[in-house]
């Protein structure tokens, strides 16, 4: 898993930046970000001990509590410092503590985490959708998606299911893409996306599906309920 760094002294017009001095590193990579009510993918672009920058789908307010999952083994708490919204949507994120660069840098670089793959980015984001089960005419089951990234989902579904077995997803705001079941347990599967979504395209319609077309978070609600 490719994570471009570089050392990178501040000379941007961004308020975290006039403020310190502070060495930063150059880090384009998604993340998730989870706070009161609601998830979304973010990029990192900024990476310091104290905090850091990146792109956001929707308007978070300054102030909110955020934790920022960087793989499955490592999450770090903090809250919106400060928002730019006129031309992107990037947000400062300061964290509750320190952290050691270099140390969350290496970890999310590992190809394996334990004895299992370091996966994307994806969002524990709950909805409806339907499928179309490959070689069985125009068969359709409807599906409850449970967790969704670039490169695929899981989702339950009533219908019998093998790895190997070709399947179309339809989910509301997003093409009709073509899947493999990867494995199956009971009535959960997970399916990898022949072509991987997009990062912008796959964050925006997650906040579509919990904020709707306006995409601004209202920390405290439960949204992801809602799209159930």
């Amino acid at each position: 898993m490719d994570v471009q760094a570089t050392d990178t002294r501040s000379g941007e017009n961004f308020p975290d930046e006039r403020r310190t001095g502070e060495r930063t590193t150059t880090v384009f990579r998604p993340v998730t970000i989870t706070g009161p009510g609601f998830q979304s993918f973010c990029i990192v672009r900024n990476l310091s001990a104290n905090g850091m920058m990146g792109k956001v789908y929707a308007d978070i307010p300054v102030g909110t509590s955020l934790s920022v999952q960087f793989n499955s083994n490592l999450s770090i708490k903090g809250h919106v410092a400060w928002s730019n919204y006129s031309d992107s949507h990037w947000i400062g994120v300061e964290f509750d503590e320190a952290i050691e660069v270099s140390g969350v840098l290496t970890e999310v670089g590992k190809m394996i985490l334990g004895q299992k793959v370091n996966r994307g980015p994806r969002l524990q984001l709950k909805c409806r959708g339907a499928m179309e089960i490959g070689g069985r005419g125009d068969s359709v089951d409807n599906i409850e998606v449970h967790d969704v990234s670039q490169r695929g989902l899981k989702v339950r579904t009533s219908c019998v299911l093998s790895p190997g077995d070709e399947v179309f997803i339809r989910l509301s705001g997003l093409e009709k893409r073509k899947a493999i079941v990867r494995w199956t347990e009971f009535d959960l599967a997970g399916l990898n996306f022949v072509r991987p979504l997009g990062i912008d395209e796959l964050a925006r319609w997650a906040i579509r599906q919990q904020f709707g077309p306006v995409g601004t978070v209202q920390a405290g609600r439960d949204h992801a309920a809602e799209t159930m």
